[in-house]
C-alpha cells in the first residue's frame, strides 16, 4: 500500500513536451514543466516507459529493457558542455510543432550525439562507468545491428545470430569505439536524468515510471538470453503475448512479443526481473508495472496467427516474484480481463490498482471504476496513454449512451458534493475530472490532453496498429493558460491534494 497523502498528477510523456528539436528531452523544457507542476501544486509527473524505441516507435516493444532513450538526451545541455555548436544542431527536425517526425529523428539525432561523443573527454567517473560494463550488451546489440542496416537478430549472419564466441570478440575488437558510444549514450542519459529528478523532488514533484511486463522479439534480451523465453530450437517464438477478444475488440489485441518461461526464470531466483525492478525504484519515485495480471496469468497466441482469437490462459509466476519486494513503491496496472485469480494477487501484495474513470459509467453499480467505488489504496485516471482523450471519447458515444452518463454522473455529483454542469463535451470532461479528484483514491492522474479538453488527434495510442500518429503526440507551452493553471490550483486545494513540503 502507498503510504502516502493524497495527490494529484498528470500523465505526459518526455517525448511529448515541447522543445525546438522535434522532441521533448531532459533538458530546459522537462524543467519549466517540473516548474508548471509545481506551481499548480501537482505532486506527481507520470510518464511513460524511458527506454529505446525501434520501429513502431512504441516504447512497449524497445530493443533493450534496461537502456534508456538517445533521443532524450537535451542538445542544449550537450552545446553547454561545448561537445556541439549551434550549427551542428541547426537541422530540419520536423515541420510540425504538434507532431514527433520519428524519420527525421532516426535520420539527424544520431548524427549530432556522434559528434558529441567525438568531442568528449573522459573523465575518471565516466572511465569508471566505462569498466563496469554496464549496458555494453546493449551496446553490442546495437552495434551489430546498425551493422546489419538496422536488421532483426534472427537476419544476422550466423556466427552472430548465434552468438558464437569467436565471432563476437572479433567482432568487438574490429567495433570498439561503435561499442563505447552507445554507452556514451547511456552515461549522458543518466547524467541528464538524475540531474531532472533530483529537480523535480526537490520541488515537491514525485515521478511515477513504467515498466512494460514484455520485451521486444528482436531485442537484446532475446538475443542474448533464449532460455528465458518460450521459443522453438531455431530461435523463432512458439507463443507470443496479447489480450483475448472483449467488448472493445472483436479480434483482440495480438501485440506479438516473446512469452517469458517462468520455470526457468524462478530456477535462476528471478536474477533477471529481480534486477530490473530494482533499477526502475532507483530510477523512479513509483513503478507502474504495465499488464501485471500476466504474472498471474498470460494469455498465449500461437506463433503465426493473424489475430488474438485463439489462445489460452498460463499460469505465470504468481506471488512468487513479489513476496520479498511487499514494501516496495510499486503500482499495479490491473486492466482488462481480470478475474478473482488477479484481484487475489493484487490484495495479496497490497500494491495499489488502477481505475479508469472512463470504464466507469456503465451502469452497473458494482462497476469498480465507478468513483463510488474506487478505494484508497489504488490509482485512478480519467483514461490512459490507450485510451481515447476524454473530451474526444464523450462527443463519440451515442446518443443512449450519452443520456446515461449524464444521468449517472449527475448521481455521482451529488454523492461527492461536486458541482454539477453538464451542458457540452467540455463542462462534462471537467465534471468528469472534478469527480476524479473528489475520489477516496490516494493518487490520481489525468493526462494532459484530457485537462486541455483535446480531442482525437492528440490520442498517444492506438493499441494494437502502427498508426503514424502513435507516441507523436507533443503539447505546446501556449496551451498552458493562466486560467488552466488557477482551475488546477483550486481543484487540487479544495481536494486536498497538495503536496505537502
Amino acid at each position: 500500500m502507498i503510504n502516502t497523502p493524497r495527490l494529484a498528477g498528470i500523465l505526459l510523456h518526455i517525448s511529448s513536451l515541447p522543445n525546438r528539436y522535434g522532441i521533448g528531452s531532459l533538458g530546459q523544457c522537462a524543467y519549466r514543466w517540473v516548474d508548471y507542476l509545481r506551481d499548480c501544486k501537482i505532486g506527481l509527473w507520470q510518464v511513460l516507459p524511458l527506454v529505446p524505441t525501434s520501429y513502431g516507435d512504441s516504447p512497449y516493444q524497445s530493443p533493450c529493457s534496461t537502456a534508456y532513450n538517445q533521443y532524450f538526451i537535451d542538445l542544449d545541455m550537450l552545446i553547454q558542455q561545448g561537445l556541439l555548436t549551434n550549427q551542428d544542431v541547426d537541422i530540419d527536425w520536423g515541420s510540425d510543432s504538434t507532431r514527433v517526425d520519428y524519420k527525421k529523428l532516426y535520420d539527424n539525432r544520431y548524427l549530432c550525439l556522434r559528434k558529441a561523443f567525438d568531442n568528449y573527454t573522459a573523465t575518471t567517473q565516466y572511465e569508471q562507468f566505462i569498466a563496469s560494463n554496464r549496458y555494453y550488451d546493449y551496446a553490442l546489440f546495437m552495434t551489430i545491428k546498425q551493422s546489419f542496416n538496422g536488421l532483426e537478430w534472427r537476419k544476422w549472419d550466423e556466427p552472430l545470430r548465434n552468438r558464437e564466441s569467436s565471432a563476437v570478440v572479433n567482432f568487438c575488437n574490429r567495433n570498439a569505439r561503435e561499442i563505447e558510444f552507445w554507452q556514451w549514450t547511456q552515461y549522458i542519459f543518466m547524467q541528464q536524468w538524475t540531474a531532472l529528478k533530483r529537480y523535480a523532488n526537490a520541488n515537491n514533484v514525485r515521478i511515477i515510471g513504467d515498466m512494460p511486463i514484455y520485451v521486444a522479439y528482436d531485442s537484446v534480451e532475446v538475443w542474448s538470453n533464449p532460455q528465458m523465453f518460450l521459443l522453438d530450437k531455431v530461435g523463432n517464438p512458439t507463443v507470443v503475448a496479447g489480450c483475448p477478444p472483449d467488448c472493445y475488440s472483436q479480434e483482440g489485441q495480438l501485440w506479438g512479443n516473446p512469452l517469458f518461461d517462468w520455470q526457468y526464470m524462478k530456477n535462476n531466483n528471478y536474477v533477471w526481473w529481480n534486477n530490473r525492478i530494482d533499477d526502475a525504484l532507483k530510477l523512479f519515485d513509483y513503478v507502474r508495472i504495465d499488464h501485471f495480471r500476466g504474472f498471474c496469468q498470460y494469455y498465449a497466441i500461437p506463433y503465426g496467427n493473424n489475430d488474438a482469437k485463439q489462445g489460452e490462459w498460463i499460469d505465470g509466476c504468481g506471488f512468487d516474484l513479489f513476496a520479498d519486494k511487499l514494501d516496495k513503491n510499486i503500482i499495479v496496472e490491473d486492466l482488462g480481463f481480470i478475474d478473482d485469480n488477479v484481484r487475489q494477487l493484487v490484495s495479496k501484495t497490497g500494491y495499489p490498482s488502477m481505475r479508469v474513470l472512463e470504464f466507469a459509467f456503465n451502469g452497473d453499480t458494482d462497476n469498480e471504476h465507478n468513483p463510488t467505488n474506487i478505494p484508497s489504496n489504488c490509482i485512478a485516471y480519467t483514461g490512459t496513454h490507450d485510451n481515447m482523450p476524454l473530451y474526444q471519447f464523450v462527443q463519440d458515444l451515442a446518443a443512449l449512451e450519452y443520456d446515461n452518463l449524464i444521468k449517472q454522473l449527475a448521481i455521482q455529483c451529488k454523492t461527492f458534493d461536486v458541482e454539477c454542469i453538464l451542458t457540452d463535451a467540455r463542462t462534462i470532461v471537467d465534471t468528469i475530472i472534478n469527480l476524479l479528484f473528489a475520489s477516496r483514491a490516494n493518487f490520481v492522474v489525468v493526462p494532459l490532453q484530457d485537462i486541455l479538453c483535446q480531442g482525437v488527434a492528440s490520442r498517444m495510442n492506438l493499441p494494437s496498429t502502427l498508426s503514424m500518429n502513435n507516441w507523436s503526440y507533443r503539447t505546446q507551452w501556449q496551451q498552458l493558460s493562466s486560467q488552466l493553471h488557477e482551475r488546477i490550483i483550486n481543484l487540487v486545494v479544495t481536494t486536498n491534494r497538495a503536496p505537502k513540503p
